[in-house]
């Protein structure tokens, strides 16, 4: 799991990789205001789900996690809180669908959160089970984000 600023993901990620391609569009040529479902950056081994998030209560969370595909999750407007939990440690709710490459686990506590606010990316790995568009305290009740899907 990595929590940065925008401004800081080439620490991360290798310039040839899909992960650094994820960013690079991002910076360079993603429109926020976009009304896509769904943007293909190197067909499906990177794709952006830009989205609105009511945001839920923290006592709502579903913790998922994804074996194909690493989420890189940027919060374009207000901020949310996400919850993680180290994957290994959780018990299956459902089996791993396949075809939407999600795993959900029962609920958790105490869960660890995140705060991430606008300007601020997380980045969620197979190990790693999390919950998003959870709401923070004292914030509003919807976030403005694009989630990254790449393909490990």
């Amino acid at each position: 799991m990595i929590l940065d600023s925008l401004a800081n993901w080439g620490r991360y990620f290798a310039r040839d990789s899909r992960g650094a391609a994820a960013f690079r569009f991002l910076e360079r040529d993603f429109d926020p205001a976009t009304t896509q479902e769904r943007i293909a950056v190197e067909g499906d081994d990177v794709f952006l789900l830009p989205q609105t998030c009511t945001l839920k209560d923290p006592a709502e969370a579903r913790l998922e996690a994804h074996r194909v595909y690493f989420d890189i999750q940027l919060v374009l407007l207000g901020a949310e809180a996400m919850g993680w939990s180290p994957a290994a440690t959780l018990e299956e709710e459902a089996p791993y669908d396949p075809q939407q490459d999600v795993v959900f686990f029962k609920p958790v506590e105490p869960l660890s959160r995140l705060i991430v606010p606008a300007g601020y990316f997380a980045v969620f790995y197979p190990e790693d089970a999390h919950a998003p568009c959870l709401r923070v305290p004292g914030g509003g009740t919807e976030s403005r984000k694009v989630v990254a899907k790449v393909r490990l």
